[in-house]
C-alpha cells in the first residue's frame, strides 16, 4: 500500500492526503518522495504520538498534524469542516485507524465488541462519507480522488 500511496501522491499528482494514523511512517516508508509537494495531514486521538510523528517527519515535506478522535459521525463530519477550511478538496483518504480486543471466544464482552465494530467499520465509513464533497472536488472518470481502507 506504501508504494500506491508514493505513486498517487508524486507521479500522478496528487497534492492532498489525509492519513489517520499517527504513526504515518509505518505506512509510508520512503517519505522523501514526499519533497514533490504533496501535503499530508496526519491525523491521531494521541496528540504526543502526532507530535513526534510530524518532527520526524516534516524534513521530508509539507507534513500537518492533527489531533482529533473520530470514532463518532458527528465528530467526522466536525473534522472534515476543519480540513475544509484549509483544503478545497482531498486526493487522498487512507482509512487506517483500528483496534483489536485481547478475549477469547466465549469471553468476548459485548462492549468491546462495540468499540472494536465503532473503530474499525463505523468510523472509516463515517470519515469517508464526511470528506465526500471534498473527495469529489478534483476527481475526474480518468483519475478519481482515492480511499484506501487498510486494517
Amino acid at each position: 500500500m506504501a508504494d500506491k500511496l508514493l505513486e498517487l501522491l508524486t507521479e500522478r499528482g496528487h497534492r492532498t492526503a489525509l492519513v489517520p494514523v499517527a504513526r504515518l511512517h509505518d505506512l509510508v516508508r520512503d517519505m522523501e518522495e514526499l519533497e514533490a509537494g504533496a501535503r499530508v495531514y496526519i491525523v491521531s486521538r494521541k496528540a504526543a504520538a502526532v507530535d513526534e510523528t510530524v518532527q520526524e517527519l516534516s524534513q521530508y515535506g509539507d507534513i500537518v498534524g492533527l489531533s482529533a478522535d473520530l470514532s463518532s459521525a458527528e465528530a467526522c463530519r466536525e473534522f472534515a469542516a476543519q480540513i475544509a477550511e484549509r483544503e478545497d478538496a482531498l486526493d487522498i483518504l487512507v482509512n487506517n485507524a483500528g483496534a483489536t480486543w485481547g478475549a477469547e471466544l466465549g469471553e468476548f464482552p459485548p462492549e468491546a465488541w462495540d468499540k472494536v465494530f465503532d473503530l474499525n467499520v463505523k468510523a472509516p465509513f463515517f470519515l469517508t462519507e464526511a470528506f465526500l464533497p471534498m473527495l469529489e472536488k478534483h476527481a475526474s472518470q480518468d483519475d478519481p480522488s482515492r480511499v484506501i481502507n487498510s486494517g
